[in-house]
């Protein structure tokens, strides 16, 4: 089953290693993620993951971007074909419904 997993940002953290080891058991898991912004930093393990950027999406609200991650994803899912889209964070979850 294809899952598509949906992150605004895998900073450092909770969610970001949550995330990683769901994939550890799901060998068609994807990942859309954007990027960190700011003093935050990326979590390392993401470099073991496949993943597709959001190029818009991030924490900060901005509707203007909003609206352009919301496109972005829109896009990956008609790709993907996912049989799951599995939203991660308040942020993701609104873009992703």
């Amino acid at each position: 089953m294809k899952v598509l997993h949906v992150i605004a940002r895998m900073n450092v953290g909770g969610t970001a290693r949550y995330i990683a080891k769901l994939f550890e058991s799901d060998a068609q898991a994807l990942l859309a993620t954007g990027f960190v912004q700011g003093a935050e930093k990326e979590d390392d393990c993401i470099k073991n993951l496949p993943v597709m950027r959001i190029k818009h999406m991030g924490r900060s609200i901005n509707p203007i971007n909003d609206f352009l991650a919301f496109r972005e994803l829109r896009k990956i899912i008609r790709e993907v074909k996912p049989e799951i889209v599995h939203s991660h964070t308040f942020k993701a979850g609104l873009i992703a419904r």
